[in-house]
């Protein structure tokens, strides 16, 4: 069968070649070269993903944290900081709702050793603990740092506490601390 007489073409000349070995061998380096940065990026993007997940859910743990504190520091009075502003102590009114009958002594702690805040209540009347020192942290959120400020606006007048903490979130390679402030006006009057 005659290739000319349908039209087909040979493709293949003699005069043309085939790639080398060299060129087949410099595209593979070049090609390799292309995907290692891709997978340094994708693993780099994997780690960054982790440490922000971390970071969210350490954030939305201290948020749930400051705003239980936020609560009852604005129902409460006669504030007290440590020295270093990483302890918090006031009085709490009795809650009725609770079954409460007297007023409650709540002193939050930052505890440095394990990264968290701890709270602690006692009974003003009797000096009773009514429970002891726990945290309101999750284990899992490393509370990096906390520092209380309080002022009494007028005397006598209501109290202004700002709270700021930091939290951490780390991977082998990354280290991610992120700050949260809140302040509260206490509805509570005191000398």
């Amino acid at each position: 069968m005659d290739a000319r007489r349908f039209g087909i073409r040979r493709i293949w000349n003699r005069k043309q070649r085939g790639t080398t070995l060299v060129e087949l061998l410099v595209a593979l380096g070049i090609f390799s070269i292309f995907i290692s940065l891709a997978i340094g990026g994708f693993i780099q993007s994997l780690a960054s993903q982790r440490v922000l997940l971390k970071l969210m859910a350490a954030t939305d743990n201290i948020s749930f944290a400051l705003e239980q504190m936020t609560r009852e520091i604005r129902v409460g009075s006669q504030f007290i900081v440590g020295p270093q502003g990483d302890t918090i102590e006031f009085i709490r009114p009795a809650d009725i709702s609770e079954g409460g009958s007297g007023n409650t002594r709540v002193r939050y702690v930052w505890n440095q050793g394990a990264e968290r805040l701890e709270r602690e209540l006692t009974s003003v009347e009797s000096g009773t603990v009514l429970a002891p020192q726990q945290a309101v942290t999750a284990d899992n959120v490393a509370v990096s740092y906390f520092h209380v400020e309080a002022q009494q606006q007028k005397i006598p007048g209501p109290w202004r506490v700002t709270m700021t903490s930091g939290i951490t979130a780390q991977d082998k390679r990354m280290q991610i601390t992120n700050y949260i402030q809140a302040s509260i006006n206490s509805r509570g009057f005191s000398d």
